[in-house]
């Protein structure tokens, strides 16, 4: 320890600043951890878990209403990139499971490997943080939905994704014509083309190469740390995740500390691949999933915020128009189509809104199917 505290004391005075303002920083986000997300967290009455044919096991947790309807199919919920079951449940007044639950629907809100209570990565076991889109698309989707149809035994079910989560659902009925055991497509903030770049985007690009020195970043631990002043602060995150006006700061610090995961710099590749040369495509090059959405002949509902950043309304609307299907529909949700604000990405699903607009909007199209 005193050699310790006499190398720091021969650094230059101006590091010996940084390091301890940077130390205080970082003590001062522990010891606050807890002060702005104290609020009624949605809960599932049931957990379920199924292992996938490589060995991990998955979470869901099911919203199952007392008694169950025979007209109306199961739904899964689907998170997106670094995110858990949290996004669908953050709060008693933000809960898309809970309000689904309410209208008669069996729901189950699922993890994938490495986000909640899902299986990760860990050291001396075959669960290696080497995975990627492709893997959630190949391995994980259909081990969620066989598991849901066996348990239910129900053919098919409605999949309803978000961001990372829509993508999903893109690329896994692209590559299952006959539906796969998927009756209804609700994307939301889901692009199938990354052209539309921003100073946020590029930002993120440039700085990428700083977390490529370990197979796992460590998301959940940096959110849990700064979520105090995160909604409060002006960030480039704020101008990419979120529209200010439509999710107040105090909900952002509870989306930092609950609904945040670890993620694979594998995924974080295949994504950086996607916005460098715009192309939504798998991790070896051979399939191109915006060109097979031709091949998605189920209904599909397609959303997202006019001002939202990354799931852009032209980038969304070239997925749309790319469906092959007969019957969809697509909903801008902002001021100039009836909303009361711009929707972002994150709050189109998280805002403060949702109950009220985003929520039965969907349900209502879910009702017509």
């Amino acid at each position: 320890m005193k050699a310790s505290m006499s190398e720091f004391c021969q650094r230059p005075r101006s590091q010996r600043g940084w390091i301890t303002v940077l130390t205080v920083v970082l003590l001062t986000c522990a010891f606050n951890t807890g002060c702005f997300w104290i609020q009624s967290v949605s809960t599932a009455n049931e957990r379920h878990s199924t292992e996938t044919r490589d060995g991990w096991k998955l979470a869901m947790h099911r919203y199952k209403p007392e008694q169950l309807s025979v007209e109306k199919e199961p739904v899964l919920l689907v998170h997106g990139f670094a995110s858990n079951r949290f996004t669908w449940s953050l709060s008693s007044d933000r809960s898309f499971a809970t309000y689904l639950l309410e209208k008669g629907y069996d729901v189950w809100v699922a993890e994938l490997r490495g986000s909640g209570e899902s299986d990760g990565s860990a050291v001396f076991t075959d669960r290696k943080a080497d995975y990627n889109f492709d893997t959630y698309m190949k391995v994980d989707l259909p081990a969620l939905i066989t598991y849901i149809r066996y348990t239910t035994q129900r053919d098919n079910l409605t999949y309803i994704g978000h961001s990372l989560g829509a993508m999903l659902g893109y690329a896994y009925l692209s590559t299952n014509p006959d539906g796969g055991g998927v009756k209804n497509l609700v994307a939301l903030s889901g692009p199938s083309n990354f052209k539309d770049r921003n100073s946020a985007i590029d930002f993120i690009m440039k700085v990428k190469g700083l977390f490529m020195v370990t197979p796992k970043i460590y998301a959940e631990l940096a959110a849990k740390a700064a979520a105090n002043n995160l909604g409060w602060t002006d960030t480039r995150f704020d101008a990419l995740l979120w529209n200010n006006e439509a999710i107040n700061p105090r909900a952002i610090s509870m989306v930092a500390y609950n609904s945040v995961s670890n993620f694979p710099t594998t995924l974080l590749e295949q994504a950086s691949d996607w916005v460098s040369t715009g192309e939504f495509r798998s991790a070896d090059k051979l399939l191109n999933y915006e060109e097979l959405l031709q091949q998605i002949e189920i209904p599909c509902f397609v959303g997202t915020g006019k001002v939202d950043a990354i799931a852009t309304p032209r980038a969304v609307k070239t997925a749309f128009d790319k469906i092959g299907s007969k019957d969809k529909e697509l909903r801008v949700f902002g001021t100039a189509n009836g909303f009361a604000v711009d929707y972002g990405h994150l709050d189109l699903v998280m805002g403060d809104k949702v109950a009220l607009e985003v929520f039965p909007t969907v349900f209502t199209w879910l009702e017509n199917h």
